[in-house]
Protein backbone atom coordinates (compact mmCIF):
# COMPACT_ATOMS: atom_id res chain seq x y z
CA UNK A 1 0.00 0.00 0.00
CA UNK A 2 1.45 3.38 -0.89
CA UNK A 3 1.65 6.36 1.48
CA UNK A 4 -1.04 8.33 -0.36
CA UNK A 5 -3.73 5.66 0.20
CA UNK A 6 -2.86 5.49 3.92
CA UNK A 7 -3.62 9.19 4.31
CA UNK A 8 -7.18 8.62 3.10
CA UNK A 9 -8.11 5.95 5.64
CA UNK A 10 -10.03 6.59 8.84
CA UNK A 11 -10.42 4.07 11.64
CA UNK A 12 -13.57 4.56 13.69
CA UNK A 13 -13.52 4.05 17.44
CA UNK A 14 -17.28 3.32 17.31
CA UNK A 15 -19.93 3.01 14.61
CA UNK A 16 -21.48 6.33 13.50
CA UNK A 17 -24.45 7.43 15.63
CA UNK A 18 -27.18 9.98 15.17
CA UNK A 19 -27.44 12.74 17.77
CA UNK A 20 -30.50 11.02 19.21
CA UNK A 21 -28.75 7.64 19.36
CA UNK A 22 -25.76 9.23 21.09
CA UNK A 23 -28.03 10.88 23.66
CA UNK A 24 -29.53 7.48 24.45
CA UNK A 25 -26.24 5.54 24.75
CA UNK A 26 -23.67 8.16 25.78
CA UNK A 27 -23.30 6.78 29.32
CA UNK A 28 -22.80 3.14 28.30
CA UNK A 29 -19.38 1.69 29.17
CA UNK A 30 -18.59 0.74 25.55
CA UNK A 31 -19.28 4.31 24.38
CA UNK A 32 -17.16 5.76 27.19
CA UNK A 33 -14.28 3.41 26.27
CA UNK A 34 -14.55 4.46 22.60
CA UNK A 35 -14.51 8.14 23.57
CA UNK A 36 -11.48 7.61 25.81
CA UNK A 37 -9.58 6.09 22.86
CA UNK A 38 -10.74 8.67 20.31
CA UNK A 39 -8.38 11.41 19.22
CA UNK A 40 -10.81 13.15 16.89
CA UNK A 41 -14.54 13.73 17.14
CA UNK A 42 -16.56 14.25 13.98
CA UNK A 43 -20.08 15.62 14.02
CA UNK A 44 -21.99 15.08 10.83
CA UNK A 45 -25.50 14.54 9.61
CA UNK A 46 -26.94 11.66 7.65
CA UNK A 47 -30.42 10.38 6.92
CA UNK A 48 -31.68 7.82 9.43
CA UNK A 49 -30.75 4.22 8.72
CA UNK A 50 -32.75 1.26 9.96
CA UNK A 51 -32.41 -2.50 10.00
CA UNK A 52 -35.38 -4.09 8.26
CA UNK A 53 -36.52 -7.66 7.67
CA UNK A 54 -34.28 -8.88 10.49
CA UNK A 55 -34.58 -12.64 10.62
CA UNK A 56 -32.64 -14.82 13.07
CA UNK A 57 -31.70 -18.04 11.24
CA UNK A 58 -31.00 -20.75 13.80
CA UNK A 59 -30.35 -23.42 11.16
CA UNK A 60 -27.04 -21.76 10.18
CA UNK A 61 -26.67 -19.65 13.35
CA UNK A 62 -26.76 -16.20 11.76
CA UNK A 63 -28.78 -13.01 11.58
CA UNK A 64 -30.13 -11.99 8.16
CA UNK A 65 -31.17 -8.35 7.68
CA UNK A 66 -31.39 -5.38 5.33
CA UNK A 67 -30.07 -1.88 5.93
CA UNK A 68 -32.35 0.91 4.68
CA UNK A 69 -31.62 4.65 4.59
CA UNK A 70 -34.46 7.15 4.52
CA UNK A 71 -34.71 8.71 1.05
CA UNK A 72 -32.37 6.15 -0.57
CA UNK A 73 -33.74 3.33 -2.72
CA UNK A 74 -30.55 1.26 -2.38
CA UNK A 75 -30.87 -1.57 0.14
CA UNK A 76 -27.98 -3.53 1.65
CA UNK A 77 -28.79 -7.21 2.20
CA UNK A 78 -26.62 -8.59 5.00
CA UNK A 79 -25.83 -11.80 6.83
CA UNK A 80 -24.08 -11.88 10.21
CA UNK A 81 -22.86 -15.41 10.99
CA UNK A 82 -22.27 -15.96 14.69
CA UNK A 83 -19.73 -18.76 14.23
CA UNK A 84 -16.96 -16.27 13.37
CA UNK A 85 -13.70 -16.54 15.26
CA UNK A 86 -14.11 -13.01 16.65
CA UNK A 87 -17.11 -14.12 18.71
CA UNK A 88 -14.95 -16.76 20.42
CA UNK A 89 -17.87 -19.12 20.85
CA UNK A 90 -17.42 -22.55 22.36
CA UNK A 91 -19.89 -25.35 21.82
CA UNK A 92 -21.83 -24.40 24.94
CA UNK A 93 -22.09 -20.65 24.17
CA UNK A 94 -25.03 -18.76 22.69
CA UNK A 95 -25.33 -15.27 21.19
CA UNK A 96 -28.37 -13.26 22.26
CA UNK A 97 -29.49 -10.28 20.19
CA UNK A 98 -31.11 -7.19 21.73
CA UNK A 99 -32.91 -4.93 19.26
CA UNK A 100 -32.93 -1.16 19.80
CA UNK A 101 -35.89 0.94 18.73
CA UNK A 102 -35.96 4.73 18.82
CA UNK A 103 -39.73 5.04 18.99
CA UNK A 104 -40.19 2.20 21.52
CA UNK A 105 -42.76 0.60 19.19
CA UNK A 106 -41.86 -2.95 18.28
CA UNK A 107 -42.70 -3.63 14.67
CA UNK A 108 -42.57 -7.41 14.39
CA UNK A 109 -44.15 -9.63 11.78
CA UNK A 110 -44.50 -13.38 12.15
CA UNK A 111 -41.05 -13.91 10.61
CA UNK A 112 -39.06 -10.70 10.95
CA UNK A 113 -38.35 -7.56 12.97
CA UNK A 114 -38.52 -4.09 11.38
CA UNK A 115 -37.70 -0.43 12.11
CA UNK A 116 -34.70 -1.39 14.23
CA UNK A 117 -32.15 1.37 14.81
CA UNK A 118 -29.40 -0.85 16.17
CA UNK A 119 -28.75 -4.12 17.88
CA UNK A 120 -26.46 -5.43 20.56
CA UNK A 121 -24.91 -8.87 20.85
CA UNK A 122 -24.30 -10.74 24.09
CA UNK A 123 -22.43 -14.02 24.45
CA UNK A 124 -23.35 -16.33 27.31
CA UNK A 125 -23.23 -20.00 28.20
CA UNK A 126 -26.31 -22.16 27.79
Amino acid sequence: MNRKSLLNQLELAYAPLTAYEFAVVKNEKSIQRALDKAGLYIIGQRPVITFENVIPDETVYQLNFEIHQRGNSNILKCKLPFDQEIFGLMEDNVVDVAFNYLDKTIKQTNTSFNNIHGFSLLKHKK
